[in-house]
C-alpha cells in the first residue's frame, strides 16, 4: 500500500472517531443547557456532523484535488465543537463533567492530528503531481532525442 493510500485510511479512520467525539460533545452540552436531545435543533447539529464527516470520507476516498482543504477544514470544525466542550462544561468536578472534558481533550487532539494528515495529504498530491510532471517531460525529451 502506497502512502497516499495510507494517508486516505488514516483520514478516513480520523474523521469517524471526532465526528462521533463531535456528536457526544455537542450531545453533552445540549442537555446541560436544557435542550430536548429529541429537539429539531440538537438533530440538525448531528445530521450536520454526520454529513461533513461523509463528504469528507468521499472527497478522501476519491482522493479529489481540494480534498485536503476539506479535511483541514472539517476538521477545524470539529476542533471547535470540542474545543467548546472542554472550556464551557458547568459541572467541571462531577463524574460526568471531568469525563467529558476528558472525551472533549481527545477530540481535540484527535483532530489536530486530522490537521496535519490534511497538510500530509495536500504534500503527497503536490509530489505525485510533480513526479507526474518531471515523467511526461523526461518522455518526451527521450523521443525528441531519438528522433534526432
Amino acid at each position: 500500500m502506497d502512502s497516499r493510500q495510507k494517508n486516505v485510511t488514516k483520514i478516513v479512520a480520523i474523521t469517524i472517531v471526532s465526528m462521533l467525539i463531535a456528536i457526544a460533545t455537542e450531545f453533552y452540552m445540549f442537555n446541560q443547557y436544557g435542550y430536548s436531545l429529541g429537539s429539531a435543533a440538537v438533530w440538525g447539529r448531528v445530521a450536520l456532523i454526520i454529513f461533513l464527516a461523509v463528504i469528507l470520507i468521499l472527497l478522501a476516498a476519491w482522493d479529489a484535488r481540494f480534498s485536503n482543504y476539506a479535511t483541514i477544514l472539517i476538521m477545524l470544525y470539529y476542533l471547535i465543537i470540542d474545543l467548546g466542550g472542554v472550556l464551557q462544561i458547568h459541572h467541571r468536578t462531577s463524574f460526568s463533567g471531568i469525563i467529558m472534558q476528558m472525551v472533549a481533550l481527545a477530540g481535540v487532539l484527535v483532530c489536530v492530528y486530522g490537521i496535519g494528515l490534511g497538510m500530509r495529504q495536500r504534500t503527497l498530491h503536490n509530489r505525485a503531481v510533480y513526479e507526474q510532471t518531471h515523467q511526461t517531460i523526461t518522455k518526451s525529451k527521450t523521443k525528441k532525442d531519438s528522433k534526432k
